[in-house]
Order: C-alpha cells, then structure tokens, then sequence
C-alpha cells in the first residue's frame, strides 16, 4: 500500500460545531490529514457539546448519531456515550467505506472496542488514542465500584489495545501503565496539540474584565469542564484565604451548580463564575487572568493531561497545578519552567502559593512556557506525528 491516500475513518464524541477541546483537536486533525492528501471520514454525534454555531467545520465526510443534548447529570452524559457507541459501531459497520486506517479517539470507554471491530471488518489498521485509563478513572473517582463492571470494563480496554497496530498515549505516564496491558502492541506519546494561530499573547483582558466585573491586583483563571475530576472544591475552599485575589471560573459542568450555590452561601465574593465562552474568546479569557489554575481530583492526575494546561501556557500564562508532585501536570510545570506546583494538596497550601506568586515574573515565566508548547505540543507537531503513524501502516 502507498503511503499516500490512505482512508482514515475516526471515531470522536465530539467534532466541530462542539466547543471542547477534544472536538477542537480532532477537528485539527482532520483537516490536517485532508492537507496531506488523505480522505477523511468521521463518526460523531450530533452537536450536542457546546456547539458554537460560528465554528469552522472541516470539510470531510461526517456521519452524525443524534444522542441527548449535554446535560449536568452524570447519567444523562454516560447515556450520551452508551447512545454513540452503539451508533458509532453500526455506522462504521454499514457506512465505513473501506477505511486503510481506523482512528478511535478516548473517551468514552470502548470506543477502541468498536474501533477494532470495524478495523477488522474492513481489514484496517486500527490507531488508539488514550487520554485516560478506564476503567481507572472510574474507580478514582468512586463513579464505579461493581466488581464485574470494573472487570468488563478492563477486558474491553485490554482487548482494544491488544487489537491496535499503534495506542497513541498523550502522557508518558500513561503509555507506561498501556505498556502493562498491551502486550506487545507499540504504544506511542503525542501530547495533544495546541493551535497556535487561535491562541494570540498579549491580546487585550480589559473588555472581559469589565463584562464580567472582575477587579482584583491578581487574578487566578480556571476554564474548562467543571466536573468531579477536576476538584474545584479545593480553589474554593483557599479563596477563603486569599480574600484580595479574584477567582474566575470559566465553563460549566455537572458540578457547576453546586459550585455556584456554594459561591452564593459562603459569601465569596473574591469568586466570579463565568458561563461557557465560544473558543474565539480564549485569547482575550486569558489575557484577562494572570495566571491559570490546572486541578485534577486526587486518583488522576499521576496520568492524565488536562489540554487546557498546553493552551494556557500557549497562551504566556504560567499555571498553578494543584497536582501531586508525580503528576503529568507537575512535571509540565517542572519542564516548561512556566508555573506553580500545590504539594500537599490542601486549601492552605493553594492559597500560600498564589499569595507566593510575584507579578513582576509572571511575564517572563509566560515567555517561557509559548517557547515550550511551540518546540513541543504544537498543532503542527502532533499532526507530524500521526501523518508519520498513518503513512507507515
């Protein structure tokens, strides 16, 4: 086969109109592989995620599954992925058209399964790209504890990465616990890539600021998903000590209207939340902060990566990670030499370090972290990467 051509079906939840940063990252993707000179086809849902009705769409042949519109309840979203993985898998059945390359994108949690299916149907090499380990993340987040689901679900995982030619994991920590799993299936690490076009340094906070009336000497952001796994309960709980520092938190999610309620109930006013933002307002979210927090919940965060890390650092805003000291994240702050660190992972800890946070250095620290997602975790360098997995299967 030629290494030009190729048909690279993918599998995602999320695409664009979808407004997450996974939906952005394989809309990237896609595109880039269109450029190169492969066909692309992908199998989705219907824009259920967010949709920002001005997102560009790549032109490719996309097949849609109507599922429920995203909600707060982690039932609704879990029947979101039961409802696409049951539809992914008849579609990529009956409408896959030959793919050379199938490319299963994490999560949900068996989309690999699916994915080898079809690959095997239509004698295609399957890729498995991992951003988290499942059953793991469940157990972690006490969201599953029956054992023989706990069970089902590793077989399924450990089947898929048996199954695939290449698993494309975007940390080292977890292409080493894959390692453990996959037999003798090759696993790489591509960090998720940043586009750096959309992302402008230096682009002007003010108007944000005062739409939103957020006015302190430093102002720490959070922006993304507000979920169990990210523990926001902790920023709230410091923002009790730090009474001189505006809390933003941007996004929403199945906890952000307990957040709020607490918000309201404890009288923080130093705390402002922010509803969901289309994704052409990220330049100007973070020129409005100072610096970015980047929480995951205790359980997780020695694997996963949340991409929201690479774009504030994109960005030249250095982040607080409130991540044990053997995390992925830690280490991105340890390498880019562009953030804080929370060790132990406690209120007052958080609160010392940002009342430790000195202005005068946030610049230089920013310029620092742009060079490292540049030479690193670009857009450009991520879809290298898969062009190089693609061309070679």
């Amino acid at each position: 086969m030629t290494s030009r051509g190729r048909h690279v079906l993918i599998f995602s939840v999320v695409f664009p109109p979808d407004n997450v940063s996974t939906g952005h990252l394989v809309g990237y993707l896609a595109d880039d592989l269109t450029a190169a000179g492969h066909r692309v086809s992908v199998i989705t849902t219907r824009p259920h995620s967010r949709p920002d009705p001005g997102a560009k769409v790549p032109d490719v042949r996309i097949i849609r599954i109507p599922v429920p519109r995203k909600g707060t309840s982690a039932l609704r979203n879990a029947l979101i992925w039961l409802v696409y993985l049951v539809g992914s898998f008849w579609a990529g059945m009956l409408r896959g058209k030959k793919p050379d390359v199938v490319l299963a994108v994490t999560p949900p949690p068996g989309i690999g399964l699916v994915g080898s299916w079809v690959a095997r149907r239509y004698k295609a090499k399957l890729v498995y790209n991992v951003k988290e380990l499942y059953p793991d993340v469940a157990v972690a987040l006490g969201v599953l504890d029956a054992r023989p689901l706990v069970a089902m679900m590793r077989w399924t995982e450990n089947r898929a990465f048996r199954k695939a030619a290449v698993v494309v994991a975007t940390t080292q920590r977890i292409a080493e616990r894959v390692h453990t799993r996959s037999g003798d299936t090759p696993v790489e690490v591509i960090p998720d890539g940043v586009d750096l076009t959309a992302i402008i340094p230096g682009a002007d906070g003010t108007r944000f600021r005062k739409e939103f009336a957020i006015d302190a000497p430093l102002v720490v952001g959070y922006a993304g998903n507000m979920g169990v796994p990210q523990n926001l309960d902790l920023l709230l709980d410091a923002s009790h000590l730090i009474a001189d520092v505006g809390i933003v938190l941007i996004g929403d999610g199945t906890e952000r209207e307990r957040l709020a309620a607490r918000v309201k109930t404890e009288g923080l006013r130093n705390v402002t939340l922010v509803p969901h933002q289309p994704a052409t307002r990220m330049s100007e979210i973070y020129a409005a902060c100072d610096v970015m927090y980047v929480p995951l919940a205790p359980g997780l965060s020695a694997d996963a990566m949340p991409s929201k890390a690479y774009q504030a650092l994109g960005a030249e805003r250095p982040i607080i990670s409130a991540a044990p000291a053997d995390s992925a994240a830690t280490a991105l702050v340890t390498e880019s030499r562009a953030g804080f660190t929370v060790d132990p992972l406690t209120a007052e800890r958080v609160a010392a370090v940002i009342r430790s946070i000195d202005r005068n250095l946030l610049a230089e620290m920013g310029r620092r972290g742009r060079v490292f997602i540049e030479k690193h975790c670009s857009r450009e360098a991520a879809s290298a990467d898969y062009l190089r997995i693609v061309e070679a299967l």
